[in-house]
């Protein structure tokens, strides 16, 4: 359920999308920073899915990078 905190994390996480980007591009950085945002609001808002998408994740990627 999105309230009013969320969606307030929400649009100060865009906004950082936002600042970050200009400053990679201004800077001209090779690398993308500006997702940071995104991960930083994934990580606030719904940390529980989070951590189980990660961990599903790291599973599945183990299990691909191992020796068969």
């Amino acid at each position: 359920m999105l309230t009013t905190p969320r969606l307030v994390a929400i649009a100060l996480c865009a906004a950082l999308n936002f600042a970050i980007g200009n400053i990679v591009y201004l800077i001209k950085l090779p690398i993308y920073l500006d997702s940071i945002g995104t991960i930083l609001c994934a990580l606030l808002i719904f940390p529980n899915r989070l951590a189980a998408i990660a961990c599903a994740f790291i599973a599945g990627s183990s299990r691909r990078s191992s020796p068969a």
